[in-house]
This record gives structure tokens, C-alpha cells and sequence, in this order.
């Protein structure tokens, strides 16, 4: 790419917003909520399936996230779609 890692931050930074880390993160807590809401897969199988090896270490990002626990997380939308 004929680029430096610096310059690459920073041009990826100023078209999406955030840093890799932070943009690649948003992008894994996004699909975690989205199987969280539409399978049974435990928070074990879904913590892998989006890239995390150790579900403790899923847990504490998504409720950095979201404010909530995958489990309170997944009760909550349970709850939504039976209102709805």
C-alpha cells in the first residue's frame, strides 16, 4: 500500500471515525447483540464466534458497550419481542 502504519491510523481514522481497535470492536459488539437477539447460542459460543477466546473478557466488553450484561442484554430483548 506504500504506506506507514501511522499514516494508515490516521487515514482510517479520519474516514471512519474511530481507531482499527475501536471500529473493529463496535463491529463485534454489534454482531454479538444481533445473536444474542436471534439464536440460543450460549454467551461462551457467541463470545468465540466474534473473536473473543475467553467469554469473561466478552462480558466485560459488552457491558462496556451496552451498558448491560449478555445475559440481561438477551432477557431484555426476550421481553421486547414478546410486547411487540
Amino acid at each position: 500500500m506504500a504506506t506507514n502504519r501511522n499514516r494508515l491510523s490516521r487515514v482510517f481514522k479520519s474516514y471512519y471515525g474511530a481507531t482499527v481497535f475501536n471500529w473493529l470492536r463496535e463491529l463485534r459488539m454489534q454482531r454479538a447483540a444481533e445473536l444474542l437477539c436471534s439464536t440460543d447460542n450460549s454467551i461462551q459460543e457467541i463470545a468465540f464466534s466474534v473473536g473473543y477466546s475467553d467469554s469473561n473478557n466478552f462480558s466485560t466488553a459488552f457491558k462496556r458497550c451496552f451498558q448491560t450484561s449478555p445475559i440481561q442484554f438477551r432477557k431484555q430483548a426476550v421481553v421486547s419481542s414478546r410486547v411487540q
